[in-house]
C-alpha cells in the first residue's frame, strides 16, 4: 500500500505539473512513460 500511496503522490505531482507548465511537458510525460513501458 505504501508503494501505491507513493506512486499516486508522484503521479499527482505529475498532472499538476502538466497543469501549471503546460502542454509542452504533456508531450514530455507522454514520451517518458511510452519509453518506460516499452
Amino acid at each position: 500500500q505504501r508503494r501505491v500511496h507513493g506512486a499516486n503522490i508522484i503521479f499527482i505531482r505529475i498532472i499538476t505539473s502538466v497543469f501549471f507548465f503546460g502542454s509542452g511537458n504533456l508531450v514530455f510525460f507522454i514520451l517518458f512513460f511510452s519509453f518506460l513501458f516499452i
